[in-house]
């Protein structure tokens, strides 16, 4: 059995990859609670046969704050390791490592991007680095999904430790 009945699970979009090894990693988010606002956790869903069957990962990666780890990202790092990153409700996005394949996590810990619990997406650039798209905003306490701008960019050079300031590309929301 892949999941438990009342397990909620979601999914945003392009977040699929595959490994160096041909495994695919699926990150999703699984509710805690039962309720819209309560503390999600993140994990993966893994394939090592093309997606033919998939198995949850055995660890988890949350928080003991409003909201959890939500919406989770991840990224292969040039020393095979996995980067997951997700939105808070603490201020800032956090990341957890798996040194498995995306089997088990990490601690999640807070990176210096400033951040609503608003969406984000984490991709690997063509030379190795990672650049993510989240709103780098304070937010309005919290929790707090607002506010939603300014949209930005940073790029980190060494695995997710520290990142670029960030770079507005959009700060009217349109």
């Amino acid at each position: 059995v892949l999941v438990e009945k009342d397990d909620a699970f979601y999914v945003m979009n392009d977040r699929l990859i595959q490994l160096r090894s041909g495994r695919l990693v699926l990150p999703v988010a699984r509710k805690v609670g039962k309720h819209e606002g309560d503390r999600d956790e993140g994990l993966a869903m893994l394939s090592a046969d093309a997606g033919a069957t998939w198995r949850l990962s055995r660890g988890t990666a949350g928080i003991d704050a409003p909201r959890g780890l939500a919406e989770p990202c991840v990224a292969e790092l040039s020393d095979g390791r996995v980067l997951m990153m997700g939105r808070t409700g603490r201020g800032s996005l956090y990341v957890a490592v798996s040194a498995d394949g995306g089997e088990t996590w990490s601690k999640p810990e807070a990176t210096t991007l400033e951040s609503a619990c608003s969406s984000l997406t984490l991709k690997t650039l063509p030379d190795g680095r990672l650049i993510v798209f989240y709103n780098h905003a304070t937010p309005i306490k919290a929790g707090a999904f607002f506010p939603r701008t300014p949209l930005c960019y940073a790029v980190s050079g060494d695995g997710g430790k520290t990142w670029s300031p960030p770079v507005i590309v959009d700060d009217e929301g349109v």
